[in-house]
């Protein structure tokens, strides 16, 4: 119907400004990309903002990168985040998420990766966070206060950002997992009925990829 507008989406505690993690865009002076929580259809959802100029058009997602979850994947997520933020040293793991895509408007065989959820601890101390897909730009949100926020030792020295970073670890956990449940259940929508066979579910809005896995290896993180 032509003028249709959708109805809004109702908003949630995860629409928390105060939740999401910013850093600048690599590349793109000025730019600030963000990385914010949702729950789409009962189901977890990160998205990566990049605002990059040269990340922009449907291609691209409109300047979106998403991960997209179920909650035991996301707590799983979390459980192991939490063994990051207590490793000592450099570490990373990441998440593969797939699901089937569309390219031509033909489903792919199998399931591929449609995006990873990267995250670790770098050789500062900093715990960090990162979705990245096929030929996108790659950003890393570290888990720390704002610049509006300083945690002091009594003698005003300040705090190591590496232990900054694992104290606030620690609480954005908890935040994220109380969060979460609370949203999931206050918000249950029943799934519509399947038709057809599996259609790549809650997932599926990656038909907008052109083809081919977005997998990527160690070697491929600038960090």
């Amino acid at each position: 119907m032509a003028g249709f507008q959708p109805p809004p989406r109702i908003k949630n505690a995860l629409d928390n400004r105060k939740l999401n993690l910013s850093t600048p865009t690599p590349g793109a002076q000025g730019k600030y990309a963000s990385l914010i929580w949702g729950l789409i259809a009962n189901n977890p959802r990160i998205t990566v903002y990049t605002n990059d100029p040269n990340d922009q058009g449907e291609s691209k997602g409109y300047g979106k990168i998403t991960a997209n979850l179920d909650l035991p994947v996301l707590f799983m997520f979390l459980e192991q985040l939490k063994q990051v933020i207590e490793h000592d040293g450099e570490i990373k793991y990441k998440i593969e998420n797939k699901n089937y895509i569309f390219p031509g408007g033909k489903r792919s065989e199998k399931p591929v990766v449609t995006s990873e959820l990267w995250f670790g601890k770098d050789k500062e101390g900093m715990v960090w966070i990162s979705v990245v897909a096929r030929d996108r730009p790659k950003i890393k949100f570290t888990l720390a206060p704002s610049d509006f926020h300083h945690l002091m030792n009594a003698d005003g020295t300040a705090v190591s950002a590496g232990q900054v970073s694992k104290l606030y670890g620690r609480a954005y956990i908890r935040i994220l997992e109380q969060m979460f449940i609370s949203v999931a259940a206050d918000n249950y929508v029943e799934p519509p009925k399947k038709e057809g066979g599996n259609t790549g579910g809650y997932n599926k809005s990656a038909g907008r990829s052109s083809g081919g896995s977005n997998e990527s290896s160690d070697d491929d993180m600038p960090f």
